[in-house]
């Protein structure tokens, strides 16, 4: 077997090779290299992704997205774990040991962690390079049904009947939008989708980040929003089935959405992603008082695109939810884990957006 390290000028020779045609599963999408090779914060240094080869076959993978922690206003090179898998028939080879071990060393042990199956979380905390696993606290709210999403994961008995499921959510909904027939939702400030960040929306939301660990600037706003992990298309079996991870969902895009009062200056900038029926706001750059505006827009955007669920992580807006009237058939609290290196002892909190680390790709 064989393992390989790629940075960015070898794994854009790697996904345009004979190799990556002839393989049989893929240690990465094409689109999800394309974004790694493109990522403003990643050096000709830096390791992208390791994966491990039997003959024609990926084994085992575990993707890095380089980034850049501030603390003091200095920064520090880090990179987050994703896409780590292994496959069944080789775990007792020490693969994903191999990989982690690999990766570690390749960022000095500067790793960060989020978004992880609880089932690992013992294992990342056996190796001792992280403190206890940190909980950021979140907010999922369901405005539609959408029990033939939500509980097929669950157990394999809903799988069988995930039909029905759809049926019944189609039937129950058909009853409840009738609550959005009249326009509940007024704003009384028009948004405006924009499709670039100029500077005057730089400087708006870099005012608002300074005690962000992640500070994204134009450029890296740029790069999530041209160059995605996930596209739109219709055959996303077919599409996926080489790759362990998603590459295709029927529904998916990223929206940039700006506010702003009589006087023509921006008081609030959003970005959204739709994926299929669901909304989540990887990053928010506002005021307090400006989070009326924002739930009433977001209630609306939801309702009139027919869109199932909401969840957030951003603690002052989902604070401000819970004491609201909102349009939720019914709400849960959720909790989004984080790795932290023991090398970064000054971070005490978590600072960060919703979509730091690679949560704003998916």
């Amino acid at each position: 077997m064989e393992t390989i390290s790629f940075t960015k000028s070898t794994l854009e020779e790697f996904i345009h090779s004979d190799r990556f045609k002839q393989l049989t599963n893929l240690p990465i999408s094409k689109l999800r290299a394309i974004s790694q090779i493109n990522n403003p914060r990643a050096t000709e240094e830096h390791i992208l992704l390791v994966a491990q080869f039997d003959g024609n076959k990926t084994v085992g993978y575990l993707g890095i997205l380089p980034d850049e922690i501030y603390i003091d206003e200095v920064s520090s090179s880090v990179g987050w774990l994703t896409c780590f898998w292994v496959d069944e028939a080789y775990k007792s080879q020490n693969i994903a040991a191999n990989l982690f071990l690999r990766a570690i060393r390749a960022y000095h042990k500067n790793i960060f962690i989020t978004n992880i199956v609880p089932r690992l979380e013992p294992v990342y905390q056996k190796t001792k390079l992280f403190f206890p696993t940190v909980y950021k606290t979140g907010f999922r709210g369901y405005l539609r049904f959408n029990l033939a999403e939500i509980l097929p994961p669950k157990k394999p008995i809903f799988q069988k009947i995930k039909s029905l499921l759809k049926v019944g959510d189609s039937l129950l909904n058909s009853l409840t939008d009738i609550r959005f027939t009249w326009n509940q939702f007024k704003l009384d400030t028009k948004p405006e989708y924009i499709q670039a960040i100029d500077h005057i929306s730089e400087d708006f939301f870099t005012k608002h980040q300074h005690n962000n660990w992640i500070k994204r600037s134009k450029k890296e706003i740029k790069w999530i929003l041209e160059y995605p992990w996930l596209i739109q298309g219709e055959d996303t079996e077919q599409l996926n089935e080489r790759y362990y991870f998603s590459c295709v969902e029927k529904v998916f895009k990223t929206m940039v959405v700006q506010f702003k009062n009589i006087h023509g200056e921006i008081i609030a900038l959003l970005i959204l992603t739709i994926k299929n029926k669901n909304l989540t706001i990887p990053y928010l750059f506002a005021e307090s008082t400006d989070y009326r505006m924002i739930s009433t827009f977001l209630f609306e955007l939801m309702s009139s695109e027919k869109l199932n669920m909401f969840t957030a992580y951003h603690q002052e807006f989902i604070s401000y939810l819970s004491t609201i009237k909102t349009p939720f058939l019914f709400s849960k609290e959720m909790k989004k884990p984080y790795f932290i290196s023991k090398k970064f002892e000054d971070l005490q909190t978590l600072d960060f957006q919703d979509g730091d680390g690679d949560c704003a790709f998916y």
